[in-house]
């Protein structure tokens, strides 16, 4: 559980960023489940104070990872033939889920503040199977935490 102080400043910076996708998947008719968007500062305060078992996903390609990423990043690339699927139950979800048990905590990036391939569909996918509190997005991707001066490692 995380220290309840920062939950609440957390949870409060939070409800002005939160978001959610209007297509799922290959379908396009359902709705994503919804995830937190954070700041490069929040995502990696969150973090730093989770004391729930997490893990960060890096989205992008092999190539664009290879050059650099946050540090202890897992390298799960996604096509869209990945995200085909309804509500957390695609193909993209299955492979998280070799890394992450369903108590976990997910923190998602893309490349930049398009956020890669799929936008949200990424962690909206995520949101549907492990809960919307459990999966927050780096608002800018990559890209923002380079700017922010955070590490990275190769």
């Amino acid at each position: 559980m995380r220290n309840l102080g920062f939950k609440f400043i957390f949870a409060a910076a939070m409800a002005v960023s939160m978001t959610s996708c209007d297509s799922c998947g290959g379908d396009g008719k359902s709705d994503l489940c919804d995830h937190v968007k954070a700041s490069a500062a929040n995502f990696k305060a969150g973090m730093q104070n989770t004391q729930n078992h997490f893990v960060v996903i890096d989205y992008r390609s092999a190539d664009e990872f290879a050059k650099g990423h946050i540090p202890d990043a897992i390298n799960i690339p996604v096509t869209n033939k990945d995200l085909d699927g309804v509500q957390g139950n695609c193909p993209y979800v299955k492979m998280v889920m070799e890394e992450a048990d369903l108590n976990s905590e997910i923190f998602v990036y893309g490349a930049d503040k398009g956020w890669g391939i799929n936008g949200n569909a990424v962690p909206g996918q995520l949101a549907c199977k492990y809960g919307s509190d459990k999966v927050t997005l780096l608002d800018g991707g990559y890209d923002a935490w380079v700017k922010a001066g955070y590490p990275t490692e190769q």
